[in-house]
């Protein structure tokens, strides 16, 4: 189940059911709120941040410092000196299980660190793992503190982070001391995303990330050792159900700190290579998803740093121009054209302009501008790489074929048949000529120019093409595979528009299953064929039934596209005068007001 599907059925069950309550832990950005509640509910929200901006948004009762007694106790339980349940420091004092050096040594380190928490599970630690006394962490923690440079720090009191600092770099600093390897794996942790860190990073592409880290390739015993020591001095977490990693944003910013400017850009021209040697696998094949998916978090909280850094690599374009057509897939469509844009930026520092890796990430972003109804862009984008795949022919006449079919699918949009078919019958010949074998891309061909054919009344000769394509995919991919739902889809169009109801639905349908089951219940693909089960309905009369497809089709389109995308202007059009035909005039008039504000603002 995709994380949209799982977030929109907790968002059904939140606004339906009362006496819940729900924690948004460590929220940075308050705006983010709206995408994980129902605009009404009757539960309870609880949210822990550092943010100062939530007002608006949430009642704010801020979190006081530890009292000296409470913070007291929780040093010296963390640091294991006295018993985890112990809640007096009296009744110790009479058991004789602390003496007064004791309570005064760590008074001083609670008031060292004005209480704050975080530092004081910090210091806790240190001192259970290095055995230390108090009074020697102290004076350790005040050499550290006092030469402390730490940068922006958000707003907040200036103190509370040299504290935080001064615990976090002592407690690195042992581990530096006691293994090189742990302090490495660190410092890659550092520039990833704070929240899941895969493990594969390092047990699978350790290599590329200098000769410590190489060593935790492929063998787990001292990958763990590694591990043990950060998980006791309390500088990340493990979950071990997915295999990852987490560590504290405070903990990343003190560790970057630590690293010279060169060392930087080093370690992040190494972690592209790392990252990039685990996005080799075919985006277009569903089985590969959810390794990018696990990679996708730190891939972006990466992003930012490579461009900090001017990681421009060919590693580093590559790797983002994988992640840009996984984010294309999963319909994060401004995702994808981040990435892409990147991507391009460091190719065409690397290559010459008529470089067909070039060529190739313009045509992808070419993509994204046509599946956000901006076809002009689209259209150009591909003349672009068009233009750069003749000119160096004899290597990339299959990418020029791609390029070919992708500016006939875009004159298809724009109803202009005659060019479309031009440059789609162009596609089909040179695969025919020059490729024979990608007997998919033929079937591809084969597809678009019968959508051609469908629209232009040729039902017969659509219906051909449409029953060859479909017979071919078959045998290639089987019966569940995503390339047969657009072909099930438009033979569905054909047989709508030969009258025989039974038929189309049934093509929609196979076809509506097969996208489910490869993208969940949200994706821009879904859509298309919602829409299209809502207009048949529509037309053959069974006119409530079209009003639920209607409504979802324009549910999903509004989650991805832009308000005055032309599908979402269609099918608005369509359910509103669907709506005044069942005399619902009061239901329709919301969206005629809204068509009428998309064209006025279109106007200006």
């Amino acid at each position: 189940m995709k994380v949209d599907e799982v977030i929109s059925l907790v968002k059904r069950w939140l606004a339906n059911n009362h006496n819940w309550l729900m924690v948004l832990d460590n929220l940075e950005d308050p705006k983010l709120i709206k995408d994980y509640l129902p605009s009404n509910h009757q539960g309870h929200v609880l949210i822990t941040t550092r943010s100062q901006s939530l007002k608006g948004y949430a009642a704010i009762v801020q979190l006081k410092k530890m009292s000296n007694e409470t913070g007291i106790l929780f040093l010296l339980k963390r640091a294991n000196l006295i018993p985890i349940d112990s809640s007096n420091l009296d009744e110790l004092k009479a058991d004789n299980k602390i003496d007064d050096v004791l309570i005064t040594d760590a008074q001083k380190i609670v008031q060292a660190m004005d209480g704050l928490p975080l530092a004081l599970e910090q210091a806790g630690a240190y001192i259970q793992e290095s055995a230390c006394s108090l009074a020697d962490y102290l004076k350790s923690y005040e050499d550290v503190r006092n030469t402390a440079t730490i940068l922006d720090n958000d707003g907040e009191d200036a103190n509370d982070h040299k504290s935080v600092y001064a615990t976090f770099k002592l407690n690195f600093d042992v581990v530096k001391e006691k293994s090189v390897a742990a302090a490495k794996l660190l410092e890659v942790c550092s520039f990833l995303d704070s929240e899941l860190i895969p493990e594969e990073i390092f047990t699978s592409a350790g290599n590329f990330l200098g000769d410590e880290l190489a060593k935790l390739q492929d063998n787990t015993y001292e990958f763990n050792n590694c591990l043990k020591l950060l998980l006791g001095y309390s500088l990340i977490e493990r979950n071990t159900n997915n295999k990852s990693l987490s560590i504290h944003r405070l903990v990343q910013t003190v560790i970057r700190e630590l690293l010279t400017e060169d060392n930087k850009k080093l370690l992040v021209d190494s972690l592209a290579k790392a990252l990039y040697s685990l996005s080799l696998a075919n985006t277009e094949d569903p089985k590969n998803w959810p390794t990018y998916q696990k990679l996708l978090p730190s891939v972006t909280s990466f992003f930012s740093f490579v461009k900090l850094y001017q990681s421009n690599t060919v590693e580093t374009a590559d790797l983002f121009h994988n992640f840009g057509r996984y984010c294309d897939k999963q319909a994060l469509y401004t995702q994808s054209l981040d990435f892409y844009n990147l991507a391009l930026f460091i190719k065409k520092l690397l290559f010459d302009k008529n470089h067909p890796s070039i060529a190739r990430t313009i045509n992808n972003i070419g993509l994204i501008h046509a599946t956000q109804g901006e076809l002009n862009i689209a259209l150009d984008l591909f003349q672009q790489a068009l233009d750069i795949y003749n000119f160096c022919l004899d290597q990339n006449r299959y990418y020029l074929a791609s390029t070919f079919n992708n500016i006939g699918l875009v004159y298809d949009r724009r109803r202009e048949f005659p060019q479309a078919l031009f440059h789609l019958k162009k596609a089909l010949a040179i695969y025919k000529q020059f490729f024979p074998d990608s007997v998919s891309d033929i079937a591809l061909s084969f597809n678009n120019i019968g959508n051609i054919y469908q629209q232009q009344g040729n039902l017969e000769k659509a219906l051909k093409l449409f029953q060859n394509s479909l017979k071919i995919k078959l045998l290639i991919f089987g019966e569940n595979h995503q390339d047969l739902a657009g072909t099930l889809n438009n033979i569905g169009l054909v047989y709508e528009d030969l009258g025989q109801f039974n038929d189309s639905l049934g093509e929609y349908e196979k076809s509506l299953n097969i996208k489910q089951h490869i993208f969940g219940n949200n994706h821009p693909d879904i859509a298309l064929t919602l829409e299209n089960l809502a207009r048949l309905h529509k037309k053959f009369d069974k006119k409530i039934k079209a009003i639920n497809y209607y409504q979802q089709a324009i549910d999903i389109y509004q989650r991805f596209f832009l308000p005055n995308h032309p599908s979402i202007i269609y099918l608005l059009k369509q359910y509103s005068q669907l709506l005044i035909d069942l005399n619902r005039t009061d239901e329709a008039q919301p969206l005629l007001d809204r068509l009428a504000s998309l064209k006025q603002s279109k106007q200006e």
